[in-house]
């Protein structure tokens, strides 16, 4: 029967492997603060919005005509009460719509917060067909055409800078603020149309200047919607309902042209009342920053694991190949050193750019580690190790973050050619030897050295030398 010892080699890799999942705890503390940090973030970005606008959707423009029908009072079954004077709204969109625009970004920071907004410059055209009123299953009784008006969609009003005239086939109509058609469009502003019949086909034109931050999206209104935006920012995000059927990407900027006809949204060219929302076909680009450092930073905490393991992995590997022998408690501290990366990057990366930030976190950390381990050891060419393989993976690290759409193969990859380099310097240990002959003993060899010395024995008694004999004694007398 055998004893287990826990200076043996496999209670130290226990102990060891232990200390790692010890460390998670600071690192997921280090990652709530990461959160909340992002999370401070987006609070500043809502009150920047406050001021400059936000996301900005432009629905429109819609051109509504109230009319008036008779109905029959719903308490009269018998028709006796004469038909009350009900008040409804036909709305119309155009024929066609076409927008041209640049959106111009812009950099703005609010606290230690840095955002990227933009200022927009649109030029929209189009033209409305001859319209008439017919609604299906209503009599119109009265046709109110000098109450006519349109309405244009523009979601942050604050973000308006110039003001907004139409040209109504050459005639100039000033805006005026807020929506008409509040179920329809919420935030926008309203052109006063007054309207004679026959109304006749009309072509309409209007500048639009707006500011935003994250996305400018459309509505694809008219029965053929084109849409042609560019910018000098060279990371757009096209997002909503359709995709632009020509794009082009470049570090410059982008260029970017859609085209939606009526067949692929899921409301008509007219309506009565509010039926339809346009608003559920948007479609359009943000200015993004392909991964801002919070982004960045949590992804780089995804790997903490992987860094605290190589550092562990190393140090075990010296114990066994060399005569050094590493306490529990450095394990414990180098563990610690590794953490705070992810703590250093954080609050660097809030006051520089996240490059400088991780260049200057992954140093200090490499050489904390690195002269801790020469201390610790006693020898440069093992610390030399150390720093380099801490070097090998922080800079393996960031390439990974670099290429975002083959992280996880580079990744992988990594993680095998750490564990074939595990395998290679491992492949001659005898791991039985070590735990069998330096690191169990038997009970039985406890028992032998455990076992009394023999009682002292007592010393022989010398006797006196025996007295010559007489002849002897003679001899020596004649001579």
């Amino acid at each position: 029967m055998s004893t287990f010892n826990l200076n043996s080699t496999g209670a130290k890799l226990l102990v060891v492997a232990l200390l790692a999942l010890l460390l998670m705890i600071p690192k997921g503390m280090i990652s709530d603060v990461i959160t909340e940090r992002e999370a401070r973030k987006q609070i500043s970005a809502h009150e920047l919005e406050k001021s400059w606008g936000g996301p900005q959707q432009v629905i429109g423009p819609i051109l509504s005509v109230p009319f008036t029908y008779l109905s029959q009072h719903k308490s009269d079954p018998n028709n006796a009460l004469p038909n009350r004077e009900v008040m409804e709204w036909a709305h119309f969109l155009p024929d066609k719509l076409s927008i041209t625009g640049e959106m111009k970004p812009e950099t703005r920071k609010r606290g230690i917060f840095t955002f990227i907004l933009h200022q927009s410059s649109l030029k929209v055209s189009g033209g409305f067909p001859a319209i008439r009123i017919n609604p299906t299953g209503v009599s119109v009784h009265k046709v109110l055409w000098k109450d006519a008006f349109l309405t244009l969609g523009v979601s942050h009003l604050k973000g308006i800078r110039n003001a907004v005239d139409l040209q109504w086939n050459q005639k100039t109509i000033h805006a005026e603020p807020g929506s008409r058609a509040q179920k329809m469009v919420r935030s926008g502003v309203t052109f006063p149309l007054p309207l004679s019949e026959p109304v006749e086909p009309a072509t309409f034109a209007f500048a639009l200047d707006l500011n935003g931050n994250g996305g400018l999206s459309f509505a694809p209104v008219g029965k053929e919607t084109t849409l042609s935006l560019t910018s000098p920012w060279p990371s757009p995000s096209f997002e909503g309902n359709f995709l632009p059927v020509n794009r082009e990407i470049s570090p410059e900027g982008f260029k970017a042209q859609w085209q939606v006809f009526h067949l692929n949204r899921d409301y008509p060219q007219e309506w009565v009342a509010e039926e339809f929302t346009p608003a559920n076909a948007l479609f359009g680009v943000s200015l993004i920053q392909t991964a801002n450092h919070y982004q960045q930073i949590t992804r780089t905490a995804k790997y903490a694991v992987l860094f605290i393991a190589a550092a562990f992995l190393a140090f075990f590997l010296m114990e066994m190949l060399t005569d050094k022998r590493i306490h529990t408690v450095q394990y414990l501290l180098a563990g610690l050193a590794i953490v705070m990366f992810y703590l250093l990057l954080l609050a660097i990366s809030e006051h520089s750019s996240f490059g400088l930030a991780y260049a200057v976190a992954a140093a200090a950390v490499t050489l904390l580690v690195g002269g801790y381990s020469r201390a610790m050891l006693n020898s440069n060419p093992l610390a030399l190790i150390l720093v380099l393989l801490l070097t090998v993976l922080y800079a393996s690290l960031y390439f990974i973050l670099l290429q975002e759409e083959s992280a996880l193969l580079n990744g992988t990859l990594l993680l095998f050619l750490l564990l074939t380099i595990t395998m290679y310097l491992t492949r001659r240990i005898d791991w039985f030897a070590l735990d069998l002959g330096n690191k169990f003993v038997s009970t039985a060899l406890l028992a032998q050295t455990a076992e009394p010395a023999p009682e002292p024995t007592a010393a022989p008694v010398l006797s006196p030398p025996a007295a010559p004999a007489p002849h002897d004694a003679l001899a020596k007398s004649v001579d």
